[in-house]
């Protein structure tokens, strides 16, 4: 059902937006630091939407994103280790065994249609596609599973705090990451 509403956008032409990745790393946000985008017809994806609200979300990101052929991510940490990343494959090319694929400490993973994926973004990761092709994910940031209800209160609360007393809450982009 996720799927069949990402393809009713891709077919109206949602757009992904640049947010300061890498050339070919593009997003289409849903959620970005606990605030639903304006710009994501929610009401045109009820199935996602309703996906979405039985989950824990961290407040970081959840968001279809996009990989060009032939990019990828530079190896890099995230850093909150009270999120875990969990990506749905939405569009994952196969080219006779060549896929696109993430490297998480040490490990390969390789993203696959309607499967997820879950992992520690606070450990070192990179990505990479190889295919001819634009690879697709559902990227949820969702609290570590070992985290109270209390703690998540708590680290939603410190960030409004920190919302409200210094503004944004948005991350440099590091010029190498540019």
């Amino acid at each position: 059902a996720i799927r069949q509403e990402l393809d009713a956008l891709l077919a109206r032409e949602q757009q992904f937006e640049d947010v300061g990745k890498p050339l070919g790393w593009r997003t289409m946000p849903i959620f970005y630091k606990g605030v639903q985008q304006a710009s994501f017809p929610a009401a045109e994806c009820p199935e996602t939407m309703a996906a979405l609200s039985t989950l824990r979300l961290a407040g970081e990101t959840v968001a279809f994103q996009r990989q060009s052929p032939g990019t990828g991510l530079p190896r890099h940490v995230d850093p909150c280790s009270w999120v875990l990343a969990c990506h749905l494959g939405m569009v994952c090319p196969d080219e006779g065994g060549e896929t696109p694929y993430i490297w998480v400490a040490g490990d390969k993973y390789h993203w696959r249609d309607g499967e997820v994926m879950v992992f520690d973004p606070s450990f070192k990761h990179e990505t990479f596609n190889p295919t001819s092709q634009d690879r697709i994910i559902l990227n949820i940031d969702i609290f570590h599973p070992e985290l109270t209800d209390l703690e998540c209160d708590v680290i939603r609360e410190t960030i409004r705090l920190k919302k409200e007393m210094f503004g944004s809450t948005q991350e440099e982009v590091h010029p190498d990451r540019a």
